[in-house]
């Protein structure tokens, strides 16, 4: 055991950077976290000064295209940031883990980073300053996942700001540009924040209808899955009777809307034939667990109307063995 050597700080310190540099280091507990309870204040000191003066000698990397970086370059700074990282933040350094992660910020991701720990310790002015960089920096990329980043961090210092109003007029952006469930979330926890009374539910709902040319299924699986979120199952319904719907989505709405039995019929038949025309052995199990759901949801009134569907599928799928023999075993004739 290292600390069983007598040996002095110095020795100790110096041992743990070799060990480091080591091309089998990570073999070893990690290095320097695992041995702060040698090291002490004192060698802790000496580790981070050695380090810190290769670290010195590297050019700093910020505003360099990332793409034009190979990671042969890269690799001597991710070697000594890391702990350099883990001791600015051992001592509660932020200036220092600032300025570490600063002189290798390539990328609008980095300084996006860089944007958040600045606003996360308070700092506005500095989260606002690399935010720009990012901004500037993302203009080159046509990355729509990066476009949502920056809009992200905005939000967040927008909020910082108690400048709601703009907050929530940037999410029905985002919104608008990915209209998914989790950005209408998103969307309505805002206005919630921002104290905005607008139905936001119909709004959204609007603007989904108005993109179905362009969108097609994609904006009908959108506002059923909003219907739904908002304990609205029966507008989710009436969508799925009229529109194709993502299957996922088709089985919530049937499963929510139990007791409108002649309605949701239908659309189980509709999930077990997408179920048997995919053609597989576990998708004719799943059509007919479908079935089976069917027949224990169903009130006895609407029993015969499942069975002579049911007989309709054997007939219609009748070339589909494993099918067919299965359904027998399950609705005998």
């Amino acid at each position: 055991m290292l600390g069983e050597t007598g040996w002095p700080i110095k020795k100790i310190a110096g041992y743990l950077l070799d060990l480091y540099s080591d091309e089998n280091a990570e073999l070893y507990p990690e290095i320097p976290a695992s041995y702060l309870s040698i090291l002490g204040d004192e060698g802790l000191d000496i580790f981070n000064e050695v380090l810190q003066v290769e670290w010195d000698k590297l050019p700093s990397l910020e505003g360099k295209p990332d793409q034009q970086i190979e990671w042969r370059t890269r690799q001597p700074y991710w070697h000594l940031q890391a702990p350099l990282l883990f001791i600015a933040k051992q001592r509660g350094d932020l200036d220092g883990e600032i300025a570490l992660h600063a002189k290798i910020a390539t990328s609008d991701h980095l300084l996006l980073d860089l944007s958040n720990l600045c606003l996360q310790h308070d700092r506005l002015a500095e989260a606002i300053d690399w935010w720009q960089k990012a901004a500037e920096l993302a203009k080159k990329s046509i990355s729509p996942t990066r476009n949502f980043s920056l809009a992200e961090q905005e939000i967040k210092i927008l909020c910082y700001q108690e400048k709601f109003d703009q907050a929530l007029e940037l999410r029905w952006s985002v919104f608008q540009r990915s209209p998914v469930l989790e950005r209408y979330r998103e969307l309505t926890a805002m206005a919630r924040q921002a104290g905005d009374e607008s139905d936001w539910y119909q709004k959204s709902i609007d603007y989904l209808d108005s993109k179905t040319d362009q969108l097609g299924q994609t904006a009908y699986d959108r506002i059923a899955e909003i219907h739904l979120h908002e304990h609205h199952p029966e507008h989710a319904l009436n969508l799925a009777t009229n529109q194709k719907l993502n299957p996922g989505i088709l089985l919530a709405i049937i499963r929510s809307n139990k007791h409108q039995q002649k309605e949701i019929l239908p659309l189980y038949i509709r999930l077990a034939e997408f179920n048997i025309q995919r053609g597989k052995n576990d998708a004719y199990h799943e059509a007919i667990n479908l079935l089976k759901e069917a027949r224990s949801v169903l009130d006895e009134a609407l029993q015969e109307n499942l069975h002579n569907e049911v007989v309709g599928l054997h007939v219609k799928y009748k070339v589909k063995r494993n099918f067919k023999k299965w359904l027998e075993e399950s609705f005998p004739l």
